[in-house]
């Protein structure tokens, strides 16, 4: 083992269940301990001479601890939790995989932003959109940044989509809350086949839904015609309640060129949607 440390702490990285390296302060890897194997799936002896950039390429000592990826076997890349520990004019490295911590954490924060009736995306989800708006409208103004990646992403113009389920208190008040509860979940299962798969339908809250149609300049009128229909169809045939079932919808094409924010778009949508609950023409 190539290291400038005593013996006993020797022994500790050699024999460590955690994959370690010893880095010269150059970026050369002087040692790697057998638990290295099992992470990046060589020999350990194949990562020592080559810089550790090949292996952990945003490698930053300056970190105490460092969320990043390293390359392994067969050009793969693992997600790791990387701590840095000065040793003389050396560093020692520590790796944890924590693939099985990411899964964990993404699968908490989709419980958290989905609606538990109907499955869809929920208010959290939206304001957490607003919040990166914000973000994204004052990059606007320092220079592109971010915005240009938020366009290409989502192009210029997107659709805002605001849809109520007409008469629901009477649902609720005739056939009772469970009634109420499976008439929501069918709308929104309506909704979501409805829409295009770039769509993204969220659950504005009560009655309430919201589709943000990313690219889309011209396909919200055909989009809502499918809806109505649909939920028209589908209110012949239920047996939930005996009320009718149908929706009201409005809405708005939001440039997001423009000094108008998403709220506000949403706003005109949801303007949009009580006039049709009321018989105007959009």
């Amino acid at each position: 083992m190539v290291t400038n440390q005593g013996d006993l702490e020797s022994r500790l990285v050699e024999h460590s269940p955690l994959p370690m390296l010893v880095v010269e302060g150059t970026g050369k890897i002087l040692y790697s301990n057998e638990a290295t194997s099992s992470l990046f799936g060589v020999e350990p002896e194949s990562l020592e001479g080559k810089s550790v950039r090949v292996f952990i390429p945003e490698y930053n000592p300056s970190y105490a601890r460092q969320r990043t990826v390293v390359r392994v076997s067969e050009g793969k890349e693992c997600p790791v939790e990387v701590f840095y520990k000065r040793q003389g004019n050396d560093w020692l490295v520590y790796l944890v995989d924590i693939t099985d911590q990411q899964k964990k954490e993404k699968k908490l924060t989709e419980l958290a932003i989905r609606d538990p009736l109907t499955g869809l995306l929920n208010r959290r989800f939206l304001e957490e959109l607003l919040s990166e708006e914000d973000l994204l409208k004052a990059r606007y103004e320092g220079g592109p940044g971010l915005i240009e990646e938020f366009f290409k992403k989502y192009g210029n113009i997107i659709g805002v989509m605001m849809i109520d389920v007409n008469h629901f208190d009477l649902i609720n008040n005739t056939s009772g809350h469970t009634a109420g509860d499976a008439v929501l979940r069918d709308v929104a299962q309506i909704i979501e086949r409805e829409v295009r798969d770039s769509d993204i339908a969220i659950r504005y809250g009560g009655d309430e839904f919201l589709v943000l149609a990313p690219n889309c300049d011209k396909a919200l009128e055909s989009i809502a015609e499918r809806i109505k229909q649909a939920v028209s169809e589908y209110s012949s045939k239920q047996k939930v309640t005996s009320a009718p079932v149908s929706v009201a919808i409005g809405y708005h094409y939001w440039d997001i060129r423009t000094q108008q924010s998403l709220a506000k778009a949403i706003h005109i949508a949801d303007q949009r949607m009580y006039k049709d609950k009321n018989g105007v023409a959009q």
